[in-house]
This record gives C-alpha cells, sequence and structure tokens, in this order.
C-alpha cells in the first residue's frame, strides 16, 4: 500500500511541473531584444529584465555558424558574442528561464558587423509606417492699426556751475626746547665723564680698560690686584699664608 502510494505523489508533481511549465511558456516572451555591432568581430544583444526569470537562454547563427549556438545560463539582460566574423551577419534569439519552466523564443533579430572600426552596419528590427497626414489651416488675416509718432519738444537747460576755493591751513611744527644746563661753581659738567667738576675719584665702567694686565677689564691706574701668600696648585700649595698669633 505505501508503494502504491509514493508512485502516485511521484506522478502527481511530475504532471503539475509539466502543467505549470508549459502554461508560463506560453505566457511569456521577451519582445525588447536588440542587438548591435560591439566591434568588427563581436555582437552585443540586450533586452528588458523579467521579473520571473532566474537566467536567460540566447541562441544566434549566421555567416560561418550553420547550425545555431545556444548559450545558457546568462544572468544577466544583455550578452556580447563574440569571435564572430567580419562583415558577417548574425541571428539572434533569446528567452526566459526559470527552475521548472522555460519561455517561448522571442522574435528573431539581424546584425551585420561591419569590415573595419570605422563603417559599423545595424539592421534594425522592421518599422511600422504611419500614414502622413495632412491638415489644412485656415486662412488668417491681420489688419494692423495706423500708428502714429509725435516726436515730443527737447529742452536743454545748462547747468550752473560753481567754484568754491578750499581754504589752506598752515600748521606751524612744534618747537622742542633744550634742557638747562646744570653748571658747578660756573663749570658746565655736560660731557665730563662723572658729570662733576674736579672729581676726586671717577669711573663710569662704561667700557674694558685693562689692557690685559691683572686687573682684567679695570682701568689699571685706578685699581690694582694683590696676591698674599703663596699659590702653587702643582706642589698641593692653595693660598698658603702664616699665621700670626
Amino acid at each position: 500500500m505505501a508503494v502504491v502510494t509514493v508512485a502516485v505523489l511521484i506522478l502527481t508533481t511530475v504532471v503539475f511541473a509539466k502543467a505549470n511549465s508549459n502554461t508560463l511558456s506560453s505566457r511569456t516572451k521577451i519582445t525588447t531584444l536588440s542587438a548591435v555591432p560591439e566591434s568588427t568581430t563581436a555582437l552585443h544583444a540586450q533586452w528588458q529584465p523579467m521579473s520571473w526569470a532566474v537566467s536567460y537562454d540566447l541562441t544566434y547563427s549566421g555567416t560561418n555558424v550553420a547550425n545555431p549556438v545556444l548559450v545558457r545560463g546568462i544572468m544577466l539582460p544583455s550578452k556580447v558574442v563574440s569571435s564572430l566574423t567580419r562583415g558577417g551577419t548574425y541571428s539572434v534569439r533569446v528567452r526566459p528561464v526559470r527552475k521548472g519552466a522555460i519561455g517561448q523564443w522571442s522574435q528573431s533579430i539581424q546584425v551585420t558587423l561591419p569590415l573595419s572600426d570605422s563603417t559599423p552596419t545595424t539592421t534594425a528590427p522592421p518599422t511600422t509606417t504611419t500614414p502622413p497626414t495632412t491638415t489644412t489651416a485656415a486662412p488668417t488675416t491681420t489688419t494692423a492699426a495706423p500708428t502714429t509718432t509725435t516726436a515730443a519738444p527737447t529742452t536743454t537747460t545748462a547747468a550752473a556751475t560753481t567754484t568754491t576755493a578750499a581754504a589752506t591751513t598752515t600748521t606751524a611744527a612744534p618747537t622742542t626746547t633744550a634742557a638747562p644746563t646744570t653748571t658747578i661753581g660756573g663749570t658746565p659738567t655736560v660731557g665730563l665723564p662723572c658729570q662733576l667738576a674736579n672729581p676726586a675719584f671717577c669711573e663710569t665702567f662704561d667700557a674694558p680698560a685693562g689692557g690685559g694686565t691683572r686687573t682684567g677689564d679695570l682701568n689699571p691706574v685706578l685699581w690694582g690686584v694683590s696676591r698674599v701668600g703663596n699659590i702653587n696648585p702643582g706642589q698641593q700649595m692653595y693660598n698658603d699664608m702664616a699665621l700670626f698669633r
């Protein structure tokens, strides 16, 4: 009994899949196929995608391709076919495919490849010609109204000219008063080293004056340096002085 049930189930699935496949294929067909030369040895086919399709099949035949070539599993609505013959003419068809269903083949589109890159040739799909439409426009009469132009009188008035002399202002430069001169006993002190007349001792320290003596930069006339004791570092004598008690 179990064997019979399985057989019936398999038979039902096959019949349903076949019916579903036939139903889809009879209602699906790509009508937007176009093909143009991609180069002298290749063509480019394009079409609008179908929402239910998982992939597409494409077939082509023509010059040096006697038997149609089938290309399966195309995932995008576009395909470039290469390795063709220069100047050859080819027919292209395409159909949608999904699991358990195959659509109908589209109308065949022909394309002719150029002999060189500068002279591409494309065969367009058949074009429907619309009969010409003849339209007769009613005559139009336009009457222009007379135009009268009166020139307005022109009056010219000379503008008055006013000249104003600019006032001149002269400012005298400020006068600087020299500082008073200080004197001691009637003798001016300006220019003296210590600003004093006949000082007992004067040292301004405004410039080095040692001249290489022991006084360093001090003036040896005014300053002196004396050494006390015996200093001889080589004999371990550092400022040796006698002690007085």
